[in-house]
């Protein structure tokens, strides 16, 4: 085995596998598209950009047989562990269409799509990437009254920004944290001539272990060559070379 000489950051996840842990993004207010999206959303040629709000209804999508709605954009500046858009109400038959980067101009080209026979749709997309994701329908058949919300969940907040230092076999206790946060920061200075390098957790919960070396990204990845077991309320790691 190679020596490793690193300094080793850790952080601990505390979340509740539970469909992002109950909550989903507060619902905000009401938004309704003015008249003029609406006349536009039944001429084939509507390419009008209208942005959403993360959990805000946005009403009277609409758009002709065969053609597109006008175009509607949720930016996603925060990292986020789930995106979904979703469509009802209405009349018509209308396909929901969603592209990270660009808006969708065919039904070949798209990040996700439902495709059921009536406007109400759903997509769903896990650990969506940064930027702004565009959303359209597609009428099967001319379709109109249509409400499309976009949402999104985000990563874990952090609950705290303090960096504890660890001595090699010394348990530190007392770590806790609400769901869906991180713990405070915890480094260890690993000398050279070092082999292994182990760390683990026990209590109760559902909390997940993150460890890297400084010099490399670690967050919401395990860092390099590791493995780990888990069983509730406990987490073990071992990172070697």
């Amino acid at each position: 085995m190679k020596p490793i000489a690193k300094t080793f950051f850790i952080a601990i996840w505390v979340a509740c596998h539970l469909a992002a842990c109950g909550n989903e993004t507060p619902v905000g207010t009401e938004a309704k598209a003015s008249p003029r999206h609406i006349v536009q959303a039944l001429d084939e040629t509507c390419t009008n950009t209208i942005p959403l709000s993360s959990g805000a209804p946005l009403n009277d999508v609409g758009g002709p047989l065969k053609g597109w709605s006008c175009i509607y954009a949720l930016t996603l500046s925060e990292p986020a562990t789930r995106l979904e858009f979703v469509t009802s109400g209405g009349l018509g038959n209308g396909d929901l269409y969603v592209k990270h980067g660009s808006a969708p101009a065919d039904t070949s080209s798209y990040t996700c799509r439902s495709i059921g026979g009536t406007t109400a749709e759903s997509c769903v997309i896990s650990n969506p990437q940064l930027g702004t994701y565009y959303v359209r329908m597609y009428g099967q058949t001319g379709f109109s009254g249509v409400t499309l919300t976009g949402s999104y969940t985000p990563l874990a907040k952090s609950g705290c920004d303090n960096t504890v230092a660890l001595s090699n076999g010394v348990p530190v206790g007392n770590l806790s944290m609400p769901a869906t946060h991180w713990s405070c920061f915890y480094t260890l200075e690993v000398p050279a001539g070092a082999n292994d390098l182990k760390f683990s957790m026990t209590g109760s919960g559902d909390g997940d272990l993150y460890a890297g070396p400084a010099s490399m990204p670690w967050r919401c990845r395990r860092g390099p060559r590791t493995s780990s077991s888990s069983r509730a309320g406990a987490r073990e790691m071992e990172i070697s070379t």
